[in-house]
C-alpha cells in the first residue's frame, strides 16, 4: 500500500532513517547547528525533514494539489518532540493530507508510519502541515480549480553532530537502452501568449507518450503562473506528435513523465 500511494519515497524509507545513503543537504537549506554543550557532551542532534511525496494521479487533473514553494522552511530542529528526543526515538510520518478547490488543508491524515510508533510524532506532524502549509489547488483539463489529496512524509532523525543533514539520493534516471519519444516538430516546444496568462514565460509538464507517439496524459510540472494557462499548456502539448519511444532501441512501447519545457513568445 505505501509503494502505491508514495511512489517517489518508498525507496527512501530506510535510507533516511538508517543513513545508508548520506549526502550533504542542500543549498539553501538551514540545517540544525549543534551548540558547544551539544558537541561537548557528544548529543545527537535533531533534525526534521519535510518532503512531498506526490499528489492524486487523478487522469481527470492536469495539475495536482501540490504545497507552494519553501516547504523545508516549514519545518525546523525545534518541532522534533522532546520526550522523543530524549528517548532517542526516530520515525517517519507518512501523510496524506486533503486540500480543497481554494488551496486551503481541510485535513490531515496519518498514512503509515515507519520506525518508532508515537502519537507524539504523529499529532507533530499534523499539526504542522495544517498550521503551516501552503497549498495549490488541483486543476482539470478545463481550467476549473478541484480538490484533491498531497501526499507528505516527515522525517524525525537523530545524528551525529560531527554528520552532514540526511537528505535524500537524486531519483533513478531513465532505464539503460531504451530510446525516449522524439518530438517530431521542435517546433513545437514554442507558445504564442500574452503575459498576463503566462507570467512564467517557460512553464513545462510531464507527458504520457502511447505506443504511436500520442499524448495520453499532460501533468503540469512548472506552472505558466495561473490556471488558464497552464490548461492552454496542457491543451498545446496534447496536440503534439513524437516518434514513439523504443525498447532497446526496438520495439515501441508506451513511455511515462517525457519532460517537455515550452517558450512563450
Amino acid at each position: 500500500m505505501m509503494g502505491k500511494r508514495f511512489p517517489k519515497l518508498q525507496a527512501l524509507t530506510s535510507l533516511l532513517l538508517l543513513g545508508a545513503s548520506v549526502v550533504p543537504q542542500q543549498a539553501g537549506a538551514e540545517p540544525h547547528r549543534p551548540s558547544d554543550a551539544e558537541a561537548s557532551k557528544g548529543e545527537r542532534v535533531a533534525d526534521v525533514l519535510l518532503l512531498e511525496a506526490g499528489g492524486d494521479r487523478d487522469p481527470g487533473l492536469i495539475r495536482s494539489p501540490a504545497p507552494l514553494e519553501g516547504v523545508r522552511q516549514w519545518v525546523s530542529a525545534a518541532d522534533y518532540p522532546e520526550a522523543a528526543r530524549r528517548e532517542a526515538r526516530e520515525a517517519q510520518i507518512f501523510l496524506e493530507i486533503a486540500v480543497d478547490a481554494a488551496g486551503r488543508a481541510t485535513g490531515c491524515r496519518v498514512a503509515f508510519v515507519q520506525g518508532a510508533a508515537g502519537a507524539d510524532f504523529e499529532k507533530q506532524a499534523c499539526a504542522v502541515v495544517m498550521s503551516r502549509g501552503r497549498f495549490r489547488h488541483g486543476l482539470d483539463a478545463e481550467g476549473n480549480a478541484r480538490p484533491g489529496t498531497v501526499r507528505m512524509v516527515m522525517t524525525f532523525s537523530l545524528r551525529d553532530p560531527s554528520r552532514p543533514p540526511y537528505w535524500p539520493p537524486p531519483p533513478p534516471g531513465p532505464i539503460p537502452g531504451n530510446v525516449p519519444p522524439r518530438l517530431i516538430d521542435p517546433g513545437g516546444r514554442s507558445l504564442t501568449g500574452a503575459p498576463d496568462l503566462f507570467p512564467n514565460r517557460h512553464p513545462a509538464a510531464f507527458l504520457d507518450v502511447d505506443g504511436n507517439g500520442r499524448v495520453t496524459r499532460c501533468q503540469i510540472s512548472q506552472s505558466a503562473g495561473t490556471d488558464a494557462g497552464d490548461a492552454a499548456v496542457c491543451r498545446h502539448v496534447s496536440a503534439l506528435r513524437f516518434e514513439p519511444a523504443r525498447e532497446l532501441g526496438r520495439n515501441r512501447i508506451a513511455y511515462q513523465n517525457y519532460f517537455v519545457r515550452l517558450d512563450v513568445e
